[in-house]
């Protein structure tokens, strides 16, 4: 077994990009219950913190390629308050608004990336919507 050599510390989840080129890692934030979203290369490089800065926390994508789309972005949904679900190049850091509401979760994309499967609501009362990828709808808004 060879570490990953990186500082990053308190990892809850890690996933792969679908090309292999980076990983994907959510880590709690140290004294708070918040979360950080990472990108690091597999070998320990260009470590990099894509959301979830200050008192932000950030979510991680489900979908099938777990937080990535097929084109390597991540699926990212940050909370302080209000909600924003983003696709994110852990390259560049550039991030696309796919949408905002009080209370919502980037679950997953299209292939293409163009629809966008997001969870609003609280808990107790939770829906699925679907909206096209950079709209920025709100629920009950469709393709």
């Amino acid at each position: 077994m060879k570490p990953l050599a990186t500082d990053l510390r308190r990892v809850l989840t890690v996933s792969w990009a679908p090309q292999g080129d980076w990983l994907a890692c959510v880590s709690a934030a140290s004294s708070a219950s918040r979360q950080r979203v990472w990108v690091v290369r597999p070998d320990g490089s260009d470590l990099r913190r894509v959301a979830g800065a200050g008192g932000i926390t950030a979510l991680l994508g489900t979908g099938r390629w777990q937080g990535w789309t097929a084109d390597g972005r991540l699926l990212v949904t940050e909370r302080d308050g209000h909600s924003r679900a983003l696709l994110v190049d852990p390259l560049t850091g550039q991030r696309h608004l796919i949408a905002t509401d009080r209370l919502l979760t980037l679950l997953d994309v299209s292939q293409d990336a163009r629809t966008a499967l997001l969870r609003y609501g609280p808990r107790s009362q939770q829906w699925l919507g679907v909206v096209k990828a950079g709209v920025g709808a709100g629920p009950g808004a469709g393709p």
